[in-house]
């Protein structure tokens, strides 16, 4: 199992100590024999259950923004202005 390197990890002098500080939240990506990625796990062991029942498959580590990266957009609350209906019909015209 291999940890992806991260260029954008800051490194802050605490004292006579290196604090590290990452990007964001860890986040472990499963994927199978052919690298095709197969889910996304919020927990190391989560991905290492995953990773032991199915031979050949891998996880890598990588750390997901701690704000998303673009707006969003909730995309339920725009409603056009005028709604497109189908005109009323009648039944029995249907029928005859």
């Amino acid at each position: 199992m291999t940890q992806q390197t991260n260029s954008s990890l800051s490194n802050l002098k605490d004292g006579n100590e290196l604090t590290i500080t990452f990007p964001g939240r860890p986040f472990y990506e499963v994927r199978d024999e052919f690298g095709k990625r197969v889910c996304h796990c919020g927990a190391q062991k989560d991905a290492d259950e995953k990773v032991m029942h199915n031979p050949g498959w891998s996880w890598n580590m990588f750390f997901w923004p701690s704000t998303p990266p673009n707006p969003v957009v909730d995309i339920n609350a725009k409603r056009l202005e005028l709604e497109k209906q189908l005109p009323p019909s009648d039944w029995t015209e249907l029928n005859t």
